[in-house]
């Protein structure tokens, strides 16, 4: 009977490793096509305690967005993500409950299922006492 048990249990053993061991390629795990570019974010309307973020929808592959925020460039410590397909026009977003008197700075993605695309690039803006909108410069 223990011989039994410990070579099921090593047939078990070995199983599992050669599943962990063998190399997935990324396809394999995550099937669906990648957006292929990143959306446009072109506009922030800041408010004292919110901000309502304009961009242009990624359209080839999308099941939403994701927008990234935080104190400085770089720094992601918020996120947001909020499921849209395909679209035409501009897309709109709006963040609640911002601390007044602070720079952020925002980034958009699309994310096809498991699939991230590319990040926008970033734009910076301060909630403040009045409405105020920001905009990008190219």
């Amino acid at each position: 009977m223990k011989i039994a048990i410990r070579l099921v249990f090593t047939c078990l053993l070995w199983g599992l490793y050669f599943i962990l061991a063998t190399p997935v390629s990324a396809d394999t795990r995550c099937p669906v096509e990648k957006p292929d570019h990143a959306p446009d974010l072109f506009q922030i309307d800041m408010t004292i305690d919110s901000a309502s973020l304009f961009f242009t929808p990624v359209n080839n592959a999308v099941t939403g967005y994701l927008i990234a925020y935080g104190h400085y460039r770089g720094d992601d410590r918020f996120g947001v993500f909020f499921p849209s397909g395909p679209s035409d026009g501009v897309i709109s977003f709006k963040i609640d409950y911002l601390q007044p008197n602070t720079r952020y700075y925002f980034r958009v993605q699309a994310v096809n299922d498991c699939r991230n695309g590319f990040w926008s690039d970033t734009l910076s803006a301060r909630t403040n006492w009045g409405s105020k909108k920001y905009y990008r410069v190219k």
